[in-house]
């Protein structure tokens, strides 16, 4: 790391709040003005969970970021970075680990895979906060992603998805079964199915299973267009969905600004594209 003149004093630490964490830091002297400063609050392998940007010209420093936990059941051991311009010029690590309270999938998962068709078994689902913490809008998804997921963030491609509500604290959902269409599977991808909730950062990833990939995925014949000549809307060009009928390139432009999609229905996300329109288009896309 880093050989830095401004480094963490012997006191500093973190409190969990909710959606937010509180940052604290006493430094070893007043950072210079001329750098960006920042702490950042990390966990298992440098999974990035909180960042707070330090004014300038202080050393004494506390302040609230949003928390943004890893998905999965942990223990996180975390640790304290003070940044200076993105770079590592401080670190203390915590003896204690910290486990995150959030909805999680429990018992056993199953999610078999027909001709474009998921089928989701989970045993239960569990939003062991307090009682009155009820939780956000909890959603199910299936992702084809780049790289087994760790617990961190990720990329992929969405391959089907369903809103479940939210639940009570204290309180679990149990046996839940679902068919959910999928279309054409990707041909590449560690398939995962997501617990996910959403937040004041957006949909965050609450927990996660890896799931077996079938041996009857097809590829779909082009980036954006599949064997049956549906677009795939999270693939395609601009100028492949702009040549769908009904579709104009203003409209093409902000389907593709608006990526990825869990479902087809998330499409009303895109600026202008409405119910009626969709239900019109909706046999010439696919995801």
């Amino acid at each position: 790391m880093p050989t830095q003149s401004i480094r963490l004093g012997p006191r500093h630490g973190y409190r969990t709040d909710g959606d937010f964490v509180h940052l604290n830091a006493e430094l070893s002297d007043i950072p210079d003005t001329s750098a960006n400063w920042a702490l950042r609050l990390v966990v298992g392998n440098g999974i990035v969970v909180a960042t707070l940007p330090l004014p300038p010209g202080q050393s004494l420093i506390a302040g609230d970021a949003l928390l943004v936990p890893p998905a999965g059941e942990g223990p996180w051991w975390p640790a304290l970075e003070l940044l200076r311009d993105g770079e590592i010029a401080d670190r203390a690590a915590y003896p204690a680990p910290i486990v995150f309270v959030q909805p999680a999938l429990q018992a056993a998962v199953n999610v078999g895979f027909d001709e474009k068709t998921a089928e989701i078994a989970v045993d239960r689902i569990i939003n062991p906060r307090p009682s009155d913490n009820r939780s956000g809008t909890l959603a199910l998804e299936i992702w084809a992603l780049a790289a087994p997921c760790d617990g961190g963030p990720w990329q992929g491609e969405p391959v089907a998805g369903l809103m479940l509500g939210s639940l009570d604290g204290q309180q679990s959902w149990q046996d839940l079964r679902f068919s959910v269409p999928t279309g054409e599977l990707p041909a590449n991808g560690h398939l995962t199915l997501m617990l996910r909730e959403w937040t004041p950062a957006g949909y965050l990833t609450r927990d996660f299973r890896p799931l077996a990939r079938p041996a009857t995925a097809k590829p779909a014949t082009a980036a954006g267009k599949t064997s049956a000549g549906k677009v795939a809307v999270n693939s395609a060009t601009e100028a492949e969905i702009a040549a769908v009928k009904g579709i104009s390139k203003t409209l093409a432009k902000a389907i593709v600004a608006a990526r990825p999609y869990a479902s087809l229905d998330e499409l009303t996300r895109a600026k202008g594209v409405g119910v009626k329109l969709l239900a019109r288009l909706r046999s010439n896309l696919t995801l």
